[in-house]
C-alpha cells in the first residue's frame, strides 16, 4: 500500500506539498461495556422497496451504515441502516441517497475491485453546550454497502458528562472497534486517513497538525466492493445516540482505486452516491455539499 499522508493539505482543492511516512504506535481496544450487536436491515429502492445490491447497479447504491462505536464504552456502531436511493443524480453523473445514520458519499464497483480509499477532514469542534451525551463521527472506509464486513478508521467529536471529548479509531467489523491512544485530536486538526488492501488490510491515519501517525496492518479477506467518506451518527445499546451538532466538517483529497483505476470520487460518476441524513421521520440532520472542481473535496453540514 502507498502510506502517503501529506502535509499542507488544500482540503477542497485536494492538493498538498510535502509528504511524511506513517510510523507505528501501539492501540488500546476500547472495553465492550453496553456495546450493541450489530444487524442488517433491508435497503430499499425507490417504489420497489427490498432489493438486494450488485457491485455493478449504479442506481441500488445503497448506503447501510457501518460502524463507529465510539469514544465512549456505551457507543456502537450502527453499520446497516435503511437507505432510499434517488436515481436522480447528484451533480457530475452521482445519484442522490438518504440515510438515518450517514451522510457524504459513497461509491460501489465489484467485489475485490477496491484497493485504496483516502481523504482528509478538518476535525470539527462541538458547538455550543454539552448538556447531554451525544456524538458524530467523521470517516473514511472500504465495505458496508453491501458486504458483512467494514474496514474503516476515524476520529469522533463527542459531549462527554458535559464536556467535548475528540478522539481517534479504526474497525475491522465485526471485530471490535479500536480507540488509538496514540493520537490526542482536537478541533481544527487535519487529518488524513487511507484504508488499502495489498494481501493484508492497511489502516491508516495521520494527524497533519500534530505530526502524529498510526498504522496497522490486519489479516482478513475483505468483500472490497464499496469506498466511503462519511459524517456519522454512532450508536448504543439503545438505539441512535442523539447527534453532535459539528456545525460543518470539511472532506478533501477524496480518492479510491477501483479495478485499477484511481481517482476523486467524481471521476466515478454514477458509480458514486450523494448520501444525505434524515431521521426516521424525514427531517434533514446532515447534508454533502456538491463536490468540488477537483471532484474529491466537499463539505458536511449540521442540520
Amino acid at each position: 500500500m502507498s502510506s502517503r499522508q501529506v502535509k499542507n493539505w488544500n482540503i477542497l482543492s485536494g492538493s498538498s506539498s510535502s509528504e511524511v511516512p506513517l510510523t507505528h504506535h501501539s492501540a488500546v481496544q476500547f472495553p465492550l461495556t453496553g456495546v450493541t450487536r450489530r444487524a442488517k436491515t433491508a435497503i430499499s429502492r425507490p417504489r420497489t422497496g427490498l432489493t438486494r445490491m450488485t457491485g455493478k447497479s449504479v442506481w441500488v447504491l445503497a448506503v447501510p451504515l457501518l460502524l463507529l462505536l465510539m469514544v465512549l464504552p456505551a457507543f456502537a456502531v450502527n453499520p446497516y441502516a435503511v437507505a432510499t436511493l434517488n436515481p436522480h443524480g447528484g451533480g457530475k453523473g452521482i445519484h442522490n441517497g438518504t440515510s438515518t445514520n450517514w451522510s457524504g458519499y459513497a461509491m460501489s464497483g465489484a467485489n475485490g475491485s477496491v484497493t485504496d480509499v483516502m481523504g482528509t477532514w478538518v476535525v470539527p469542534g462541538i458547538q455550543g453546550s454539552c448538556p447531554t451525551t451525544s456524538s458524530s463521527s467523521f470517516w473514511v472506509g472500504m465495505d458496508g454497502l453491501s458486504s458483512s464486513t467494514v474496514e474503516q478508521v476515524g476520529t469522533i467529536s463527542a459531549c462527554v458528562n458535559g464536556s467535548p471529548s475528540y478522539s481517534a479509531w479504526y474497525e475491522y467489523y465485526p471485530k471490535a472497534l479500536v480507540t488509538i491512544s496514540s493520537l490526542h485530536v482536537k478541533p481544527g486538526d487535519v487529518i488524513s486517513a487511507q484504508v488499502s488492501y495489498s494481501g493484508g488490510i492497511v489502516l491508516s491515519i495521520s494527524d497533519l497538525t500534530s505530526g502524529k501517525s498510526f498504522s496497522t496492518v490486519l489479516a482478513g479477506t475483505p468483500a472490497r466492493n464499496s469506498a466511503e467518506w462519511v459524517a456519522e451518527d454512532p450508536s448504543n445499546s439503545h438505539g441512535i445516540l442523539p447527534f453532535a451538532d459539528f456545525g460543518v466538517v470539511s472532506f478533501g483529497g477524496s480518492n479510491a482505486t477501483i479495478a485499477g483505476v484511481t481517482g476523486p470520487i467524481g471521476a466515478f460518476g454514477s458509480a458514486a452516491e450523494q448520501i444525505q441524513m434524515v431521521s426516521s421521520s424525514g427531517a434533514v440532520m446532515a447534508t454533502p455539499s456538491q463536490l468540488s472542481t477537483s471532484g474529491s473535496g466537499f463539505s458536511v453540514s449540521w442540520a
